[in-house]
């Protein structure tokens, strides 16, 4: 499933949950509150707000979508009963920092981004299972080529209730 198109992802969760867009543009509100506490949420704490990328996108105002890659292994049972071991599976998926933690923790808020078995993962480097391969086109449809394509920015399609908040442009197509 690594050809799960993070953006049209986003789009759809903005149109059919009208809160999520609204929990997404308030990420730059939470940002410019001050930490609470010795121990912070770690995804908007300090090691986020002292990221170059996230400095230089605010520094020129604009608004940075901030995505946190993670890999688990799972262990499968089957009707067989074979041994869980040789069935293990490496999920690899994308939460959106721009999320408050309620909602980036909730299931229909994570991107899946590959499935595979845990040997392939260990028996190919990680960027054949999720960045495709090396000769991919600019327009490939694996993670790395959405993430390449995500670097220059992009703009996500808000539901129009929202476009009096000063983040979102409205454009005449």
């Amino acid at each position: 499933v690594y050809d799960f198109d993070a953006m049209k992802h986003l789009q759809a969760m903005f149109e059919h949950v009208p809160d999520l867009c609204a929990d997404f543009l308030a990420s730059h509100d939470r940002w410019d509150q001050p930490l609470q506490g010795t121990i912070s949420d770690v995804c908007h704490g300090s090691g986020l707000r002292s990221s170059p990328l996230f400095l230089a996108a605010k520094s020129t105002g604009r608004f940075p979508l901030l995505l946190h890659y993670y890999m688990d292994g799972i262990g499968l049972t089957n009707p067989l009963a074979q041994n869980a071991g040789d069935n293990k599976v490496a999920c690899s998926y994308v939460v959106v920092l721009n999320f408050s933690s309620g909602c980036r923790t909730s299931p229909h808020c994570i991107i899946p981004v590959s499935v595979c078995f845990e040997k392939d993962w260990s028996r190919y480097e990680e960027v054949d299972i999720v960045s495709g391969p090396v000769d991919e086109s600019y327009h490939g449809s694996s993670f790395g080529a959405q993430m390449r394509r995500l670097f220059d920015g992009i703009e996500l399609k808000c539901p129009t209730q929202f476009s009096h908040d000063p983040r979102v442009r409205t454009r005449d197509d």
